[in-house]
């Protein structure tokens, strides 16, 4: 029972709570929180509201979004202390995992985290992959650790979310001529 992941990762994220709590004001921590570490719950129910008015209440679900801002902050640090590029992939993959791992997995956070250490082990070898392939690899991976996700409709239009900004990245890259 002592060697129980999720036991540790309930720990260290209830210890952040806590650590948001003991050092910020009530609806200061309770926002950090649910930015962070997606309790939402803890958010007052009129500043949700607001948020939903706005239409900025996809801030306070952790998604890949959240997975993008932990890789860059990683990747920006590392070049600022001069990591060399093989430990920079290393660390970024390690730590994008660990905080996919503490914010619970949900399918986008699965995804996101997925096709980053995918990329980071081509990019370690040096090889170059199709970003559409780094999508496929990512849906099989998460449908093979939850099945029911095949059945589930929000999955599938993340999925779809990001296939499509793929396609059209893809293609406003070809658009552009290069630069020499």
């Amino acid at each position: 029972q002592w060697l129980r992941l999720d036991r540790y990762l309930a720990w260290i994220v209830t210890q952040a709570d806590q650590a948001y709590h003991r050092t910020m004001s009530p609806r200061q921590a309770a926002v950090a929180s649910a930015l962070v570490l997606g309790h939402r719950e803890q958010v007052e129910w009129d500043l949700q509201e607001s948020l939903l008015t706005t239409g900025t209440i996809h801030l306070l679900a952790i998604s890949g979004m959240h997975i993008d801002l932990v890789a860059v902050s990683i990747v920006t640090l590392c070049a600022f202390f001069h990591v060399n590029r093989k430990a920079t992939l290393l660390i970024t993959a390690a730590l994008v995992v660990a905080y996919a791992l503490l914010c619970g997995g949900n399918p986008p956070v699965a995804r996101a985290a997925i096709v980053l250490v995918v990329l980071t082990a081509v990019r370690y070898f040096g090889r170059n992959v199709e970003p559409l392939n780094l999508l496929a690899a990512a849906a099989l991976a998460v449908i093979v650790y939850h099945p029911g996700l095949i059945a589930d409709v929000g999955a599938h239009l993340s999925f779809l979310a990001v296939g499509v900004l793929m396609l059209l990245g893809r293609t406003h890259h070809q658009e552009r001529p290069e630069q020499v």
